[in-house]
C-alpha cells in the first residue's frame, strides 16, 4: 500500500476535471483505513490520464456513487505513490491524493444523500 509521500518545499496542489478511467477501487489498509484508487482521464485532447487516491470518508462515498465514465471533479496534491496498472503489476508513478472527489455538475445531475452509517441500519431497522 502507498502512503501520502512526505515532500519539502511547495506542495503541487491542482483541480482536474474528467472521466473515471475504471470503477474505484475500495481497499482498506491494515489500520482499516478505507482507500479508493481509480483513474480519472482528462476532457481535453490529447488527454492526461491521472492515477486517484481518496481516503477515509471521501473513499466510501466515492466507491458507492461513483462508477466508469462518471464525470468527476478532483482537488488534491500531486505525489510519487505505488500504482497498480491493469494487468496487476504495482509500479511506481504519479499520484493525484484526492482532497476532494466527486461527480461534475457541469456534466451531469446528481441527487445528494447523507452517508449511510451503521447508526442509522441501527435505528431504521427498530423502526
Amino acid at each position: 500500500m502507498s502512503e501520502a509521500p512526505h515532500t519539502v518545499g511547495v506542495m503541487s496542489f491542482i483541480a482536474i476535471s474528467g472521466r473515471l478511467d475504471w470503477d474505484p477501487a475500495l481497499v482498506f489498509e491494515p489500520d482499516e483505513t478505507p482507500f479508493v484508487r481509480c483513474r480519472v482521464k482528462t476532457h481535453h485532447e490529447p488527454a492526461v490520464v491521472y492515477n486517484v487516491e481518496a481516503r477515509g470518508d471521501a473513499a466510501d462515498n466515492a466507491a458507492v456513487s461513483l462508477l466508469w465514465e462518471h464525470p468527476v471533479l478532483v482537488h488534491g496534491r500531486l505525489g510519487r505513490g505505488t500504482v497498480v496498472d491493469d494487468d496487476g503489476t504495482e509500479r511506481e508513478d504519479l499520484v493525484l491524493y484526492a482532497s476532494a472527489l466527486g461527480p461534475d455538475l457541469t456534466h451531469a445531475s446528481v441527487k445528494v444523500l447523507r452517508p449511510w452509517k451503521e447508526e442509522q441500519a441501527t435505528l431504521d431497522s427498530e423502526d
